[in-house]
């Protein structure tokens, strides 16, 4: 009974959260509050590459992120030891990496010990990343005050809360990350004054640019679905308990 209990309120927690979001997606005048964490879905994005790019052998040299929430992972590397495949994993990893960042966190939702610590984890590996990566002003004044927040939520909201913020983040990082790959269909070949990551795929890979961004998005959308209906369920001590008094009897 219990476990139900906190089964339904994880997947009350996560309904409330998708509707948040969608309506304050959807009303002009609200859509500032979710400013915060579109640069977190940005940060994400970037990071994808920058640290794909350094498993593939290239240097990740700094992190930029703009105001107008766009930004770029810079990374140099030998074009002789790199490959046309290593080059595509880098140039998918920063729509591919938010997508399974976001679907990551759905699938372990309900996860009471993993959402206790996840808001902390994720708070000091943004601030690792200051340190390390990033390189804008805007990055700096988004990344000092979000990373402390994440923690203090970690170390001092109550559980209900946590879960709850843990469910908001989620919706929002996989809502977000679906809706910058559509944006790959209307801007083609450039996004925001650059080229855009599906257009490099083109040059690499052949296939038109709409081809990997319908692909993307297809491959987050089935993600998404699986681990909304599937998710990691929570262990059940009730369950052991029982098991160990049937075996008393």
């Amino acid at each position: 009974m219990e476990q139900n209990i906190k089964k339904n309120k994880s997947e009350i927690y996560l309904l409330i959260a998708v509707v948040i979001v969608i309506v304050l997606q959807n009303i002009p005048s609200l859509k500032f509050l979710l400013y915060p964490f579109n640069l977190l879905a940005t940060w994400i994005h970037e990071m994808g590459h920058g640290l794909t790019a350094e498993m593939m052998g290239a240097n990740f040299n700094e992190l930029v992120i703009r105001a107008d929430t766009s930004g770029y992972a810079e990374y140099s590397y030998n074009p002789s030891a790199m490959g046309t495949l290593a080059k595509a994993t880098i140039s998918s990893a920063g729509y591919m990496g938010t997508a399974i960042f976001g679907a990551l966190m759905l699938f372990f939702r309900r996860r009471e010990g993993f959402i206790k610590v996840f808001s902390v984890m994720l708070g000091v590996f943004m601030i690792a990343s200051l340190l390390i990566y990033i390189r804008s002003w805007v990055g700096v004044f988004f990344a000092v005050p979000f990373s402390l927040f994440l923690i203090f939520v970690g170390l001092k909201s109550n559980a209900e809360f946590n879960k709850f913020f843990y469910n908001f983040l989620a919706s929002q990082i996989a809502l977000n990350s679906l809706l910058n790959i559509k944006v790959l269909y209307g801007y083609g070949n450039r996004v925001s004054g650059g080229q855009s990551d599906a257009s490099k795929m083109s040059e690499l890979l052949i296939f038109p640019y709409w081809f990997w961004a319908s692909l993307w998005l297809a491959i987050s959308v089935l993600l998404f679905i699986i681990v909304f209906f599937k998710p990691l369920s929570e262990k059940s001590s009730n369950k052991e308990l029982k098991s160990v008094n049937n075996l008393e009897e």
